[in-house]
């Protein structure tokens, strides 16, 4: 039947194929389905399911480890440190930089505009690399800026640093956006509002 048998050779080789597709997912039934799909099209036969949830697991987390990489590779200890001052508490809100950052910007008012301004130049302020958004995929990014998003900052400061790192860079370059497109909404609805009072 020209069919060949599922050697370690090929475990290796997969393993490696399939983390550059755990770069762009992290679902474990798409890289299973993609693993099935290529030993049939090459002809070999398939392994115990357990060996298939192995290479599949093993592809998942350096995958994980190399997203991790590509965002925190380019970080200065600078930009380290100041990612980490934003998850210390300030006395004055009793709450971290982080949750400050990511709060609602409120009612179209002056003062709710600067403050939001405030937070979206505290964002620039941090000088992330330039097209950091864009060296991993968008579906990964999006998910490590929720799953930050629903640990606290203790949480936050308990992972181990290239995921603590990894996480607060996809949370900030997620925040960014929301704050400009927050920013813009404010000064529109507070413009509305002023034409609205001109006109009557």
């Amino acid at each position: 039947l020209n069919l060949t048998p599922f050697s370690i050779a090929d475990y290796r080789r997969f393993v490696r194929q399939l983390a550059e597709l755990a770069q762009q997912t992290d679902r474990g039934i798409v890289l299973a389905e993609f693993l099935v799909e290529a030993l049939r099209q090459q002809r070999i036969i398939m392994p115990p399911i357990d060996v298939v949830e192995r290479v599949c697991s093993e592809a998942l987390t350096r995958g994980t480890r190399e997203v991790y990489e590509a965002l925190t590779a380019p970080l200065s200890d600078h930009q380290r440190c100041a990612l980490d001052g934003l998850l210390m508490v300030c006395e004055e809100t009793k709450g971290s930089g982080l949750i400050w950052l990511r709060q609602s910007p409120g009612p179209p008012k002056p003062k709710h505009v600067l403050i939001h301004l405030e937070r979206l130049k505290t964002v620039h302020d941090l000088l992330l690399p330039d097209g950091l958004e864009r060296v991993i995929h968008q579906n990964r990014l999006l998910k490590l800026a929720r799953e930050g998003g629903q640990m606290t900052a203790q949480h936050l400061r308990d992972l181990e640093p290239d995921r603590r790192y990894a996480t607060l860079v996809a949370m900030i370059l997620d925040t960014r956006a929301t704050l400009i497109d927050e920013n813009i909404d404010l000064h529109d609805r507070f413009m509305g509002a002023l034409f609205s009072k001109a006109k009557r």
